[in-house]
């Protein structure tokens, strides 16, 4: 988003701040929470400690000498609130002209947290010109404060380059055959996002007859146990579990070889992962929930089927199978880049900063 913002015309000086520290340990079950290899951007510094209260009233300070007109901050989960209320405050007090903007990600986290409705009120109640991505988190933000106005935008599509190496040979490498159909689950594994549903949905389907095969990426952030066993229930033959984290090139290549996304979530804000298929052209099969029903047009680029439903699920994992259906939904998929690209965001974001 800086890179696109710094790019447009009417943006003025757009400088990035960063977060030094995220998550303390407590509450990060992953490996690590840097990107290798590290990325570097111009004009961009680290200077927000999550949670060191003590460190809050400099990073203000720091941000204060850039001398921002509007500050705009990116919210996902209420743990981040306390640092960012006391931020905007200290902002207000050295800048009493300055406009917060917040880019929301999630209202309600998918997860329980202590205080949350009480902590997320709070900041959204300072929050200037409030930013969700999807139908589910503006009525959610409208839930928390009902005369409010957010402004709907979209997740937008990730803009990554498909990787060197062809699809064929990508699918000789992993073991799929042409004539084989291979689904894709693909993120961090949390209950809500219904792992062990698209297992259950397997377990009634013989996969070897019906030609096909599960590539399952992502860490566990959850207990494993439960679902090496539905692996083993569902043939784990024809599965494959990359659990780790996975890096962009790989990503690309998972979702270059296969042929849809299974999206089996029970709750949903919006999804990143669904705006990485739409980038490789890569049909989906999602719940049928407003955060990612706002992005899957039924039966065109995608299946929509009941949150939880096993057998709704399993009916859809067979029909996407038929003739020519998968390629007719990644062309339409693909057509759905630029109505959600970057550029288009940038530009309605800073339309309304300006305005």
């Amino acid at each position: 988003m800086l890179e696109h913002l710094q790019n447009r015309n009417g943006a003025g000086t757009v400088n990035g701040i960063n977060f030094r520290r995220l998550y303390p340990p407590l509450l990060f079950p992953g490996s690590s929470q840097y990107t290798e290899p590290p990325v570097f951007l111009p004009g961009v510094q680290d200077v927000v400690h999550s949670y060191n209260p003590f460190s809050w009233k400099h990073a203000a300070v720091k941000i204060n000498a850039l001398k921002p007109d509007v500050y705009v901050y990116t919210h996902w989960h209420p743990f981040f609130c306390a640092s960012q209320l006391s931020i905007i405050g200290k902002l207000r007090a050295l800048h009493p002209g300055i406009r917060v903007a917040g880019l929301l990600h999630n209202v309600i986290p998918h997860e329980g947290f202590p205080f949350q409705h009480r902590l997320s009120t709070a900041l959204f109640k300072q929050t200037d010109i409030p930013f969700v991505l999807s139908s589910q988190t503006q009525s959610e933000y409208t839930g928390l404060l009902p005369d409010s106005k957010p402004v709907r935008l979209y997740h937008p599509v990730y803009e990554q380059d498909l990787p060197a190496t062809s699809r064929s040979t990508l699918r000789d490498r992993f073991g799929v055959q042409p004539d084989e159909t291979a689904l894709l689950f693909f993120g961090l594994i949390r209950p809500y996002k219904g792992l062990d549903v698209l297992l259950r949905a397997l377990h009634g389907i013989d996969l070897h007859k019906n030609k096909i095969r599960l590539f399952i990426a992502g860490e566990f952030y959850t207990k494993r146990d439960p679902y090496d066993e539905l692996l083993e229930a569902s043939g784990s033959e024809r599965i494959t579990l990359i659990d780790r984290f996975v890096r962009d090139d790989e990503a690309a290549e998972l979702m270059t070889l296969c042929d849809a996304m299974v999206l089996p979530y029970r709750s949903a804000s919006q999804s990143g992962i669904l705006s990485n298929a739409i980038n490789f052209g890569l049909p989906v099969i999602a719940s049928n929930l407003p955060g990612l029903s706002d992005q899957v047009v039924h039966g065109k680029t995608g299946l929509l089927v009941e949150a939880g439903g096993v057998d709704s699920l399993r009916d859809a994992l067979m029909a996407i199978k038929q003739p020519d259906m998968l390629e007719r939904m990644r062309t339409n998929t693909l057509k759905l880049k630029k109505q959600y690209s970057w550029t288009r965001f940038a530009q309605l974001l800073l339309d309304h900063l300006n305005n």
